[in-house]
């Protein structure tokens, strides 16, 4: 990728993170049902690499590799509720009675960089990307 490409790439990501949109349960639970459909429908290619990059056998591929990131998907799409719930944690004493929560939210950076193994490449690489 060129720098012009990855510059482009990470202002849409930044555009994006501005306006709040990926704050919003149904914007995640979108992005994690296109990976899931982007898994699906590419299975045949991402198991013929495996084959030709790492000399995996298609049932080895499906079974650590496809199986195992779809199943870590639906994972966190039956938890993502839970996950954007607010907890409540203790608060000190000396701030007493106020209360404290801990909220998790999208990163103030619009993007990651994930360096994940050969092992395992698309489990290790998408399924933090989730």
């Amino acid at each position: 990728m060129t720098d012009v490409k990855i510059q482009s790439v990470r202002n849409q990501m930044a555009d994006v993170h501005r306006s709040g949109t990926n704050r919003s349960i149904e914007w995640k639970r979108t992005q994690l049902k296109s990976l899931k459909r982007m898994l699906f429908e590419n299975k045949g290619q991402f198991l013929e690499a495996l084959a030709k990059d790492l000399g995996k056998h298609p049932i080895e591929a499906e079974v650590g590799e496809i199986s195992r990131t779809l199943s870590e998907v639906d994972e966190l799409l039956r938890q993502l509720p839970s996950y954007a719930k607010p907890h409540q944690v203790p608060s000190p004493g000396v701030l007493l009675p106020a209360f404290s929560e801990i909220r998790y939210e999208a990163l103030r950076s619009p993007g990651v960089l994930i360096i994940a193994p050969f092992n395992y490449p698309i489990n290790l690489s998408l399924v933090p990307a989730a």
